[in-house]
């Protein structure tokens, strides 16, 4: 199966960070929620059951969106949001810092945006 470009972004991103350390920041996140709906709406599907892969590879064109870059062994910027349509969404960028357990100890907001 092809990926499309947002799919392509996302592998690339999860590249440079674990799946323990994504999810962490991804539930850490969700306390966002009345700010950034993007994070209470993938909470939603989380709580739901469903996975990582099932949420971010689901051939749409429109969906969740992600990009990671590492300052440090435990320092992390990531850009986070989902997009409904192409003048439909939100998100923002946190800069993430996690101990040796891969646990969110700082969450910091950098930046929102919406739609």
């Amino acid at each position: 199966m092809m990926m499309n470009s947002r799919e392509r972004q996302i592998s690339k991103a999860r590249k440079n960070i674990t799946d323990k350390r994504l999810a962490a920041f991804l539930k850490a996140a969700a306390g966002f929620k009345d700010i950034v709906l993007a994070t209470g709406l993938f909470d939603r599907q989380v709580n739901g059951g469903r996975t990582l892969d099932e949420i971010f590879y689901d051939g749409r064109e429109f969906g969740f969106s992600l990009k990671v870059s590492p300052k440090s062994q435990n320092i992390y910027e990531i850009e986070f949001g989902c997009l409904a349509g192409p003048l439909a969404g939100d998100g923002g960028t946190w800069l993430v810092v996690f101990d040796d357990a891969d646990i969110v100890i700082s969450l910091e907001s950098q930046s929102m945006w919406m739609s």
